[in-house]
């Protein structure tokens, strides 16, 4: 998963991510709705284009 999210915060883009780790966008997905999950706040900020990182868990 973590593999998953500093790619993502890289790229912004989970095709790209998926593309990267040779993975499929739905494992990109269920990977970052699973760490969401977890903490109960949005890492990633999903837009049509982009997925860039949201704001800090501390933050909250």
């Amino acid at each position: 998963m973590l593999r998953v999210l500093v790619s993502l915060s890289r790229t912004q883009s989970f095709s790209r991510t998926a593309e990267q780790l040779r993975i499929t966008r739905p494992v990109v997905r269920h990977a970052v709705h699973g760490v969401d999950a977890v903490i109960g706040v949005p890492l990633i900020l999903r837009e049509r284009n982009s997925a860039t990182p949201g704001r800090r868990v501390s933050d909250y």
